[in-house]
């Protein structure tokens, strides 16, 4: 319609700009235009009716494309779902996964590390083993399982089973071979050598025997500085030469042989022990002189008193008396016969006077017997006492060091703990032999006065009895 419309606008715009054109035409031409249009109308609607024959179609074909697309929608919620639950699983067994690897990362890493840590201990051990000194070189691929970067491998693993277990094999073997080794000046000689398993080890060389310490850093072993004993050496020597199956064994892998390196000497000690220890010492001389000089005394004033005593019976019996101071001096300057010639001068007299006379002799000869007994009791109490001087003295000083340097450096401390503890020993091993050889001679006096009473009584009882028997008569 809106053609039809448009053109008869157009045909009448035509008809009233052209006037010639007549009725007759413009009809015609009227009739074309009706007939064109109702073909174009027509077609319109057949084009309509295609169109909705085609829509409907289409409809169909699309409503049969939404039922299968949504059923494939359903399916694909099902696979959807489905997939979904798989993939839950999947993620659980993932995680799963992921925990064991976490967990068997851990026990590898300890593991690992466990390695790394006997292959360290063990690289220290064969290193510091005497053992290694005989073969060098066998430690060198531990330092692979040091490595924080590399796996170790099994090859590895077992190498350092295997070098563990011969270094355990080792240890309670018994080794003889010629090796180079430094003596006591440093040189290198060839020279034959017995290792102990890794404890201690000795050479034999055609100059000396002696004991070997192993150096970790050079990886040789080196004489030790000062030769054994004569009875070590000799043990040695019948070992070397197969004679005697023991031979001596330090098992304090070396220790106790670098203790005869480092013995002092009783100088050594005197000058670790300060200025206290010279007091000491002149204590002990000088106690050592009376101590000699007193036994000297005794054993030259010593007497036979029985026989003294038998010897002046008859001359009694006898009344000879000139002859009984005669006797008693060649009994010589001793105790017994001196306090007996001091009775004689006194025989006429009573009884009572005579032992007073005779316990006054025995008074006299005390002194001499008991001298320098109270200087040896006294030498005997100060020396302790100086030793004890000597411990709060170096006690002192240890403490003076602490101050001012700390405990840091033991060796520091160790020239007062050495004055301490070596005065204290020097004040009690002279102060002990002092009062025991005190006690001795304090008791050897005591004999000898013992046997002065003694015999005076027999002397009185032997005078009176011949006396009396003088009179009877």
């Amino acid at each position: 319609m809106p053609t039809v419309m448009i053109l008869l606008f157009a045909s009448g715009l035509a008809g009233a700009a052209d006037a010639r054109y007549s009725t007759q035409q413009y009809l015609q031409r009227q009739q074309q235009l009706v007939d064109q249009a109702q073909r174009e109308q027509q077609a319109a609607v057949n084009d309509a009716a295609a169109a909705r024959q085609k829509i409907a179609h289409d409809r169909s074909a699309l409503e049969k494309a939404v039922q299968q697309a949504r059923a494939r929608v359903k399916k694909l919620k099902k696979e959807t779902l489905a997939l979904k639950k798989q993939q839950d699983a999947l993620n659980a067994k993932q995680q799963k996964l992921r925990q064991e690897k976490v967990e068997r990362t851990r026990r590898l890493e300890e593991l690992v590390g466990f390695i790394r840590m006997s292959a360290r201990a063990g690289d220290d051990l064969l290193r510091h083993s005497q053992v290694n000194g005989l073969q060098p070189q066998r430690s060198e691929r531990l330092r692979v399982l040091l490595e924080k970067h590399r796996f170790p491998g099994m090859d590895e693993v077992r190498y350092l089973r295997d070098l563990l277990l011969e270094e355990m094999r080792a240890n309670g073997e018994v080794q003889i071979t010629s090796l180079p080794i430094l003596d006591r000046q440093g040189e290198e000689l060839i020279a034959q050598v017995v290792v102990l398993g890794d404890f201690s080890a000795a050479y034999r060389s055609d100059d000396e025997t002696g004991f070997l310490l192993y150096s970790a850093a050079s990886g040789r072993f080196f004489a030790l500085s000062v030769l054994p004993s004569a009875h070590l050496r000799d043990q040695l020597n019948d070992y070397f030469a197969g004679i005697s199956e023991s031979v001596p064994l330090d098992i304090g892998h070396g220790a106790s042989l670098r203790q005869l390196t480092y013995r002092s000497n009783f100088s050594d000690q005197v000058r670790q022990g300060g200025v206290v220890v010279w007091p000491i010492l002149a204590i002990g001389v000088i106690a050592l002189l009376l101590i000699a000089e007193r036994v000297w005394f005794l054993r030259r004033n010593s007497f036979d008193a029985v026989g003294l005593l038998q010897r002046l019976r008859p001359l009694i019996a006898g009344a000879q008396w000139q002859q009984c101071i005669e006797e008693c001096k060649r009994g010589g300057d001793k105790p017994l016969p001196r306090v007996l010639r001091s009775g004689l001068r006194f025989h006429q007299m009573e009884r009572d006077d005579l032992e007073n006379a005779l316990q006054e002799a025995i008074l006299g000869e005390i002194p001499r017997l008991e001298r320098f007994l109270s200087t040896l009791a006294v030498m005997a109490s100060i020396a302790p006492l100086l030793g004890l001087l000597g411990t709060v003295t170096g006690m002192i000083n240890t403490f003076q060091i602490i101050t001012f340097h700390g405990t840091g450096d033991p060796r520091l401390m160790s020239g007062g703990i050495s004055e301490a503890l070596v005065t204290t020993m020097l004040g009690l091993g002279v102060a002990i032999p002092i009062m025991f050889s005190h006690s001795l001679l304090s008791r050897r006096v005591e004999t000898i006065i013992a046997q002065l009473e003694e015999k005076s009584i027999s002397f009185v009882n032997m005078v009176c009895q011949f006396r009396q028997s003088g009179l009877d008569q």
